[in-house]
This record gives C-alpha cells, sequence and structure tokens, in this order.
C-alpha cells in the first residue's frame, strides 16, 4: 500500500480530488490521499523556457501515469475518453447540394403537416437522421418530440416485421389507422410473437394498455418454465398464464377472484382452463 507524504512538484495548480486511488494536487504540491492504493490519472504540466511541456507524473515505486490524454484499465468515466458529436463523418454543410436541401424541406413540412401515412412520416424520420439531423433539430424545425420520433421510428420497424414473417393484409391494414402506440407496445417480442400478438390485438380490438399486458404477458410465459404446464405459448393462453399467476400471489379474495374468471375466459387451449381448478 502506498505511503501518506507530501512531494513539491514545478506543476500547474489544479483543483483537488479527495478520495481513494487519487492524487490531493494543490497549491503546486501533490498529495497522495493516505487511503490511495494505486494512481488513476493526472493531468499536469511544467514550464520550460515560457512553454508549458507535458509532463508525465510517477509516485514511488508506481507506475508512470502520462500527463494528458490516454486512460488507464477501469478509469473512471469521463477520464481520457471521447465520443464524437453526432454530425462526426457527415459531410459540411456546405458539401450539401440543392436536391438535398429540398428533400430535406420536403420531408420536414410532410411531417409538420402530418401528411401521407405515418409509416412514410416513420421512413422521412429515419432519412432526416441519416442525413445528420439529430432529435433536437428535428423538433426544432417539425415540432415532433424526440420522444414521439422513437415510438414513431419503432412502431415502423415492427410493422415492418409483420409483413415480413406473413401477415395477412387485412391485420396490416388494421394497424395503418394510427394504430403506432399499439405496435410499439409489441417491439419487446420477436418477430414469430408479434405476428401471433398482432393478431390476438387485432381480433379483440385491444387498446394501448391491453396490448403491452399481451406482450408483457408472452415474455413472462418465455421466461417462466416453472409453472406454465398446460398453457401453450398462443397469446391467449400466455395471458391466461399471467393471470393465474396473479391469482396464486393475491390475498385478496375478490381480487383473486377478478383474475380466475379473466383468466378462464381468455384461456384458449383446455389445459390452460384445466390449471385454473386448482383454485377450488
Amino acid at each position: 500500500m502506498a505511503q501518506s507524504g507530501l512531494w513539491a512538484v514545478g506543476m500547474q495548480s489544479v483543483g483537488a480530488v479527495n478520495r481513494p486511488g487519487w492524487l490531493q494536487i494543490e497549491c503546486g504540491r501533490v498529495r497522495l490521499n493516505p487511503a490511495a492504493t494505486s494512481l488513476r490519472q493526472v493531468r499536469c504540466g511544467v514550464e520550460d523556457e515560457g512553454k508549458m511541456k507535458k509532463a508525465p507524473v510517477r509516485l514511488p515505486g508506481g507506475r508512470q501515469v502520462p500527463a494528458y490524454g490516454g486512460s488507464l484499465p477501469n478509469s473512471p468515466p469521463g477520464l481520457g475518453q471521447f465520443k464524437p458529436p453526432h454530425l462526426f463523418g457527415m459531410p459540411p454543410p456546405e458539401d450539401v447540394s440543392e436536391e438535398q436541401v429540398a428533400r430535406i424541406e420536403e420531408i420536414l413540412e410532410q411531417i409538420r403537416g402530418c401528411s401521407g401515412t405515418w409509416q412514410e412520416r416513420a421512413a422521412g424520420i429515419v432519412e432526416l437522421q441519416k442525413s445528420g439531423m439529430g432529435s433536437e433539430e428535428i423538433y426544432d424545425k417539425a415540432y415532433v418530440p424526440a420522444s414521439t420520433q422513437t415510438v414513431i421510428v419503432v412502431a415502423a420497424q415492427v410493422y415492418q416485421s409483420l409483413a415480413q414473417v406473413g401477415c395477412s393484409s387485412d391485420v396490416l391494414s388494421w394497424y395503418d389507422d394510427s394504430k403506432v402506440d399499439v405496435l410499439y407496445s409489441l417491439r419487446t417480442l420477436s418477430a414469430q410473437q408479434r405476428k401471433l400478438a398482432a393478431e390476438y390485438v387485432k381480433d379483440n380490438d385491444l387498446d394501448v394498455l391491453g396490448s403491452a399486458e399481451l406482450a408483457k404477458a408472452i415474455k413472462d410465459h418465455e421466461r417462466r418454465p416453472e409453472g406454465r404446464q398446460g398453457f401453450t405459448p398462443v397469446p391467449g393462453d400466455c395471458l391466461a398464464f399471467s393471470l393465474h399467476r396473479a391469482a396464486g400471489e393475491s390475498t385478496n379474495p375478490e381480487e383473486k377472484a377478478v383474475f380466475i374468471d379473466r383468466g378462464v375466459s381468455v384461456a384458449v387451449t383446455d389445459s390452460a382452463k384445466q390449471r385454473f381448478a386448482e383454485f377450488s
């Protein structure tokens, strides 16, 4: 363990940090925190002939640490780490053609005016993002909050996955009518699970809360092999399994009865319905 001590060095005075594993630098001196066991990173400099030069720092018996830049293993976030801006790698504004400028304005106008289908507006948001426009800039110019942009784009991805796995045109057309939030609630499911869930949501005319409850039930059925005997992976049985668990955990007789009645009503298979006989 490093010893506590005081060493005078010709370095630039910086703010002190007083916690284990760090040097305390103040008033042109370096003091090792008594509880310190290792040196993480120090930024300092020495003045030589009127110029500030980089100077490494070494504790007695310790490793040498670069004065500027770089990072050490297990260093705290923010030290020696750099994140490029969101426009990094994008062409500078002067390289954007008039056609691109016109296209961007066309998309912004479509989003502002809510014209076209919601899928077209979602594709427009993606195109704007690929052109280097951030969510806040889109909000400033098209008045669509960043959170709404995310919902629309993700819902469009879910919609496309439904088309790819063979959802019927009847089901897809049902989601054409402003069902963005409903589709977004199915984002955590696999493509095949989404297909079954989307059909169930349409057939039962579920709203956002109902579709979110269904998606959670499907994931719970997938993750809980214990106790799901009799409940098949179809959406209705998954929802029944969730209600069966809720009934088993409830200590309120009236609430338990509600869970049981609803579970029996949504269960699809006889084996799932028979599981509720356990509460008789």
